[in-house]
C-alpha cells in the first residue's frame, strides 16, 4: 500500500492548525481520523508528517540485475527458469531461487512460454 500523499497530509495538518477537529477534517479528506491523529503526534514528535520507509527488506535482484537478468535472456532465449537463478550465481555471484528470477522476469514482461522458431 503506498502512503497517502506529502500535499494531502499538508493539508490535513493546515486545516488541523486552524483549529477544525480531527473528525470533520478526516471525513473532508477521505482519511481515517485515527491516521489523522497519528500525523498530529508525528507532528508534534518528529517536526514533519513525512511518511516513512516502508517495511520489509529490500529486494536481492535490484535495477542493475533485473537488467543484467533481460541480457541474460536475451542472449540465451532457450534457458529454462531453473537455469537462469545458475547462471546468475555463476555470472553475478548472486544466489536467487526460481521464484524470484520467474517474479522478476515477470515484471519485465516476460513469459515463460518460449516462441516456437519455424525454418
Amino acid at each position: 500500500m503506498k502512503p497517502y500523499a506529502q500535499d494531502l497530509r499538508q493539508r490535513v495538518m493546515a486545516r488541523l492548525q486552524a483549529g477544525d477537529r480531527v473528525k470533520v477534517v478526516a471525513q473532508r479528506y477521505n482519511v481515517d481520523p485515527r491516521t489523522v491523529e497519528r500525523w498530529r503526534e508525528r507532528q508534534r514528535e518528529e517536526g514533519h508528517v513525512l511518511p516513512r520507509a516502508i517495511p520489509g527488506r529490500p529486494r536481492k535482484l535490484d535495477a542493475a540485475l533485473e537488467q543484467h537478468l533481460a541480457e541474460q535472456s536475451d542472449r540465451h532465449p532457450d534457458e529454462t527458469l531453473p537455469q537462469h537463478p545458475q547462471r546468475l550465481a555463476q555470472e553475478r555471484q548472486v544466489r536467487v531461487s526460481r521464484q524470484t528470477v520467474g517474479r522478476a522476469l515477470l515484471r519485465q514482461g516476460r513469459t515463460r512460454k518460449k516462441d516456437l522458431v519455424r525454418q
